[in-house]
């Protein structure tokens, strides 16, 4: 697929016809996906929840639409600030990342922490993987600006060595074991993957904030996976599978996909046969082939579109004189 048709595709239709169809984009909900059979020993894979990393909801929604999980389970929460990914922005209502530890009640951003936090602190959820992209490459040591101790990108994130659980405490020795699956895979020796330990509980404030920490709090073993944003979305998609296919190892989780690990496997998975259907399938638009915008587009009486996207990051929304096609924050 040409990737700069992968834009904002608009479908317009009769200014008389458009009727205030859909809910407050505002109120968008995030997915919940249950993959596998449901068992205490699952896995979830938390995606988007600040909207301009893409590489890392674009590698949990691969999770949702290309894998079968064939022993163990994994829940997958692809476009956790959905409104934000639409909107291209860190956070539309300030960064949704550093609310776990105290939220209002009058946050925009308020229901979706709340709903969020009730999935990790789940009896049956053992392990939390936040897939982030950061900038540069995380190294141990200065190098240069783009690579420092000072920067994110290409990093396995723990909030403290050790974690006193039944299962999984053993943090910074998983976070290495992922990291040397990574790095056994790299495109080039320069994008290695180094542990970060953010020893959040010794006075990291803004740490203490995350979605992460919250988890640790709540006797869960949780990771964060950076990619770096220096790459292409799906170079980053590639390295945050990578990753996630190496925690399920850990856990015993066993799975098929039903694409090639590699950058053009990836690319492919990401941008071939997106699609959107209408009226219980009676109209399906291929985002690949469609033209950028339509003219006419049948609307029925009440002004309402049923629509089924082949891909959680896909919505429609209504402006004032027109319906468009969103696919994550890709235009």
């Amino acid at each position: 697929m040409n990737l700069g048709m992968l834009r904002l595709f608009k479908v317009l239709v009769f200014l008389l016809l458009i009727q205030s169809a859909f809910a407050n984009v505002k109120n968008i909900e995030f997915d919940l996906i249950k993959k596998g059979k449901e068992d205490n020993n699952t896995l979830l894979v938390v995606g988007g929840i600040q909207g301009d990393e893409p590489g890392g909801f674009m590698a949990a929604s691969l999770i949702s639409t290309h894998y079968k999980i064939t022993k163990g389970s994994v829940w997958v929460v692809p476009n956790l600030n959905f409104y934000s990914i639409i909107k291209r922005g860190r956070g539309h209502f300030g960064d949704m990342n550093r609310k776990f530890a105290a939220i209002l009640n009058s946050d925009p951003d308020f229901e979706d922490v709340q709903r969020v936090k009730k999935y990790i602190a789940h009896d049956n959820v053992k392990v939390v993987l936040n897939l982030h992209d950061g900038s540069g490459f995380y190294r141990k040591t200065y190098i240069d600006n783009m690579r420092s101790p000072y920067r994110w990108g290409q990093s396995s994130i723990i909030d403290q060595s050790k974690l006193d659980i039944p299962m999984y405490g053993n943090l910074e020795e998983i976070a290495n074991r992922v990291c040397k699956h990574v790095n056994a895979h790299l495109i080039d020796k320069e994008h290695v993957y180094n542990v970060r330990n953010t020893n959040t509980k010794a006075g990291d404030k803004e740490m203490e904030k995350t979605l992460t920490y919250f988890a640790i709090n709540q006797g869960k073993a949780a990771f964060g996976n950076e990619a770096s944003k220096q790459f292409p979305v799906y170079k980053r998609a590639y390295y945050h599978i990578l990753a996630l296919e190496e925690y399920m190892r850990v856990m015993g989780i066993e799975f098929e996909r039903d694409f090639e690990l590699s950058l053009n496997g990836i690319k492919q998975a990401l941008y071939d046969d997106i699609y959107i259907s209408f009226y219980d399938d009676k109209i399906k638009l291929p985002l690949s082939t469609i033209r950028p915008e339509l003219n006419y587009f049948p609307v029925s009486k009440d002004g309402k579109i049923n629509f089924t996207p082949s891909n959680p990051l896909m919505t429609v929304l209504k402006t004032d004189k027109e319906y468009a096609i969103h696919y994550g924050n890709v235009r």
